[in-house]
């Protein structure tokens, strides 16, 4: 059942609010401007009109302006036509000489001492403003007999109509606007809310289906990332789910072959000691060992899996200044008995000290990581190059089979081996566990390509000591 108030609803009151806002916004910004340039219009057109009549009447003859003369008349009646509004002609005196209104004449105080108390704006010789729904001009006439007074008088009844259209024509432009926006938020809420069903539809499969359900993405718009988004961590899952199976799987394969021999190899030792003077003290050092060995295998096990934990669980590491050059030369010397008795060798390329910030313990583990992984599936010389450009870089490189495109990333993900790890034990954790704690200390480290043999290249961020400071 739809909820009152959903997503439709919000989306129609918004846009039909913001429809009618707008319309109120441009009507309350347009009809005072409007009506402001209307009456600026009235003036200018009124005092064009004042300035050409002075020519008129300065050439005008003195005999010819009287009260009633055909010639005043005329020019008077003429300006009336041009202007649509009220003409009079007014002597220095303040006689009336021409009139085109002579009802309209107020009684008692002169025309003219009305004008000056209404205060009009003056320029030059032209006053002029608007007073009780008029557009008033007083223009100067001067003559060598007397100064002349024109007043043209024009109603703004047209002015205020316009803006009166204008707003009159609000409340239908106000419907036409919501019912349009009620029509495009219907139209536009049909399509999201049809998006939004299926995206919800998707998410409740993946609960009631599993993971195996994927999710439709569509347009890559907001609802379309939401999609993608929920379909990438679907995908995530699915792979975090088939390495967790391929670890099961794997773990349990590997685990059963060393459990399996150290019980054996405990019972077959039992069986020794219990035969009192008959035990034999080599055969039972023999088993010791390999159930020592079969530990160890476990025990490995066990430590790849609470690095994994460490990195997952985003434990604290220091960062501190770590000569890499030192560091390898450590390793070398650790690794030197095992390579020999293969006939290998280990070269560290590296003469200047190298310096790096990074947890001197983390590190060894990622080098110790690459380097193992070189003896165990490489052949031939290891060479570890320690140099710096904008970070302390440490390559790792063999002369082993090398690896595919494909392998070069692969093998970095959790319990993923490559096709030369199958007469070799281990858990596909080594290398996973190195780039994770690289990462850790704000590093980098990732398969080269390479024409003979792997080459793994690990990037940390590098230290230089200030200059006269000694290093430890």
């Amino acid at each position: 059942m739809r909820r009152a108030g959903g997503f439709r609803a919000r989306l129609a009151v918004a846009l039909v609010a913001t429809s009618v806002a707008t319309l109120a916004a441009a009507v309350l910004t347009l009809v005072p401007p409007l009506d402001h340039r209307l009456q600026q219009d009235r003036l200018t057109e009124l005092r064009h009109l004042a300035v050409t009549a002075r020519f008129g009447l300065v050439a005008l003859p003195q005999r010819r302006l009287t009260q009633g003369s055909p010639s005043v008349r005329r020019l008077v009646r003429d300006l009336q036509r041009r202007t649509g509004g009220r003409v009079a002609l007014y002597t220095a005196e303040g006689e009336s000489l021409a009139d085109t209104d002579p009802d309209r004449r107020l009684p008692g105080t002169g025309e003219l001492e009305r004008l000056e108390d209404a205060k009009l704006a003056r320029a030059s010789d032209v006053r002029e403003g608007i007073r009780d729904g008029e557009a008033i001009v007083v223009a100067g006439v001067p003559r060598p007999h007397g100064r002349l007074t024109l007043v043209l008088r024009k109603p703004l009844g047209d002015t205020t109509a316009a803006a009166h259209v204008v707003r009159r024509a609000l409340p239908t432009a106000a419907a036409v606007g919501a019912g349009v926006a009620l029509l495009l938020a219907l139209a536009l809420s049909r399509g999201l809310l049809r998006r939004l069903r299926r995206l919800r539809d998707d998410a409740r499969a993946l609960g009631d289906q599993g993971l195996g359900h994927r999710v439709d993405v569509g347009p890559p718009d907001e609802v379309g990332e939401v999609a993608a988004a929920l379909e990438a961590m679907r995908a995530r899952l699915v792979e975090d789910e088939a390495a967790r199976q391929a670890f099961l799987a794997t773990a349990s394969h590997e685990l059963r072959t060393p459990l399996a021999t150290l019980q054996g190899t405990l019972e077959l030792l039992q069986e020794g000691l219990d035969g009192g003077a008959r035990a034999d003290p080599a055969a039972a050092r023999v088993r010791a060992e390999a159930a020592l060995h079969q530990t160890h295998r476990l025990v490995g096990l066990a430590t790849d899996l609470l690095d994994l934990n460490r990195i997952d669980g985003q434990g604290p590491l220091t960062s501190e200044p770590l000569e890499l050059v030192e560091l390898a030369a450590v390793l070398r010397a650790e690794l030197a008995d095992v390579l020999a008795a293969e006939g290998r060798v280990l070269v560290v390329q590296g003469d200047a000290p190298v310096h790096a910030l990074a947890d001197p313990t983390a590190a060894l583990r990622v080098l110790r990581a690459l380097l193992d992984n070189a003896r165990s599936y490489g052949a031939g010389t290891i060479t570890v190059a320690i140099g710096r450009d904008d970070d302390a870089v440490v390559r790792v490189s063999d002369e082993g089979p090398g690896l595919s495109d494909e392998d070069r990333e692969r093998l970095f993900r959790r319990f993923e081996r490559g096709p030369a790890a199958g007469r070799h034990p281990g858990f596909g954790l080594g290398l996973p566990l190195a780039r994770g704690l690289a990462e850790r200390m704000g590093g980098r480290l990732r398969a080269l390509p390479a024409d003979g043999g792997a080459s793994f290249e690990l990037r940390l961020p590098a230290w230089a000591p200030a200059p006269g400071a000694g290093t430890t």
